[in-house]
């Protein structure tokens, strides 16, 4: 796991760096400062690991990494959401089991043994459930509020009305759904790769599974 996400984490700056030289040559500016600041995301993510004085987990980040990769460096930064049509759908999908798995990780993060247990089936799933989704209105808003400071139609208002954001969150409803019974399943003690993430994190910091 470690030499995976350090060789992604390299692969992704250097990525970053190709396309904002690319971008700077044609006079883009936007996309220019968004591949500048592309490496502080993962930097920000290792930041609250030591503010919350949590120890770094691979397989958790490595995940944290490719979403990031997907999302913003291939979707934003080589403008995958406009370039190749329903990106933009799959991303936001995906984005869906993706909050699900962080809000997975907050639940046994704030729960006081931080254990995973069969009791856990009758609320994690509600609570990965309205967590995901208000995090996907709350990026809504962001898009929104972002593209009036920018002047991009992030939104496609022009194109679709509101049409592409309820698609967007509609995308997100179907990986949040489609995540629910990895989460129950893991609070039953039988866990696959993707909840493993969660595993490990408790494992790593609270030393129980």
């Amino acid at each position: 796991m470690a030499f995976l996400y350090k060789a992604m984490f390299v692969a992704y700056c250097l990525l970053a760096l190709i396309e904002a030289m690319r971008y700077i040559s044609g006079g883009d500016k936007y996309r220019f400062l968004l591949c500048i600041f592309a490496p502080a995301i993962p930097l920000a993510v290792i930041l609250i690991f030591r503010v919350l004085k949590l120890r770094f987990t691979w397989h958790l980040n490595l995940i944290i990494l490719g979403f990031t990769m997907l999302a913003y460096m291939i979707g934003s930064c080589v403008d995958l959401y406009h370039s190749v049509p329903g990106y933009d759908k799959f991303v936001h999908a995906m984005s869906g089991a993706f909050i699900s798995l962080l809000t997975c990780v907050a639940y046994y993060f704030i729960k006081p043994s931080h254990s995973i247990e069969a009791i856990d089936a009758r609320l994690l799933p509600v609570f990965v459930f309205t967590g995901s989704m208000a995090i996907a209105g709350l990026w809504e808003i962001w898009e929104y509020l972002m593209s009036g400071l920018t002047g991009q139609d992030l939104q496609f208002v022009a194109a679709t009305g509101v049409s592409d954001t309820m698609q967007d969150m509609i995308c997100c409803l179907i990986g949040t759904v489609a995540f629910l019974p990895s989460a129950i399943r893991l609070s039953r003690g039988r866990g696959d790769w993707l909840t493993g993430a969660v595993s490990d994190f408790i494992q790593e910091n609270y030393g129980s599974n």
